[in-house]
């Protein structure tokens, strides 16, 4: 899987936009809006984030994103490619962004960003990636679960059309509830988003309305680690 992602690193954002046409909008868009979402969602329940992690960062375009919306004092993108790491640190100038290899981090976080990698993980090795999330999470904080929502015909059509998500491996809303509940999460709360694409742009007024169907183009499941009980001895 590096290796395979290691050849988008000059390319990614142009792979992506190109399978995102059909939408009208463009990476950045919906990278926007999920950070939006989220941190709606955060200050709903009055959560302190002052630390976050980009888990599959990519090439950071969510990292302005959550600096904007969010006011954090550090961000770090981690994932697996090197080589797409060193496109995301050419990219993203701020200084309380910065970004490292998934295996050579060892920090905490009040907030794990996560948009559409587990469909790349191979669904044997799912539960080893949330062990790492939970690791930096420790017994409090939030996971921001973004996925593609395979029950929408929208993003079936969109993911058939883009290269590097030809193998990949959906996952329904269900399903996701099922992996993160049997790895130490609770959900705390689940949105949908992305019902219309800009032509339709007029619609999306009635997104709010309709985020409670998880019928989006893209869901996100909020959780937080459940508290892990105290060894104890005999």
């Amino acid at each position: 899987m590096t290796a395979y992602f290691d050849g988008y690193a000059q390319k990614y954002g142009e792979v992506l936009n190109k399978s995102l046409k059909a939408t009208g909008e463009n990476q950045e868009y919906f990278a926007r809006r999920r950070v939006e979402i989220t941190g709606n969602l955060l200050a709903q329940r009055q959560a302190t984030i002052a630390r976050v992690v980009d888990f599959g960062c990519g090439l950071g375009t969510s990292a302005p994103h959550l600096a904007q919306h969010l006011q954090p004092k550090c961000i770090v993108g981690v994932d697996i490619s090197r080589e797409i790491l060193k496109e995301a640190k050419f990219r993203n100038k701020l200084a309380r962004v910065s970004f490292a290899h998934v295996e050579d981090f060892n920090g905490r976080a009040d907030l794990v960003f996560c948009n559409g990698v587990f469909h790349h993980i191979a669904p044997a090795e799912r539960r080893g990636a949330l062990e790492v999330i939970r690791r930096i999470l420790g017994n409090g904080g939030y996971l921001a679960f973004w996925e593609n929502n395979p029950l929408n015909l929208g993003t079936r059509y969109i993911m058939s059309r883009c290269e590097f998500d030809r193998d990949a491996v959906v996952i329904s809303p269900d399903e996701a509830r099922v992996l993160l509940e049997a790895n130490g999460f609770e959900i705390a709360q689940t949105r949908s988003a992305f019902f219309f694409p800009r032509l339709l742009a007029w619609m999306r007024g009635l997104e709010k309305s309709l985020a409670s169907t998880l019928l989006g183009g893209q869901y996100l499941l909020l959780a937080r680690p459940r508290e892990r009980a105290p060894n104890t001895t005999a």
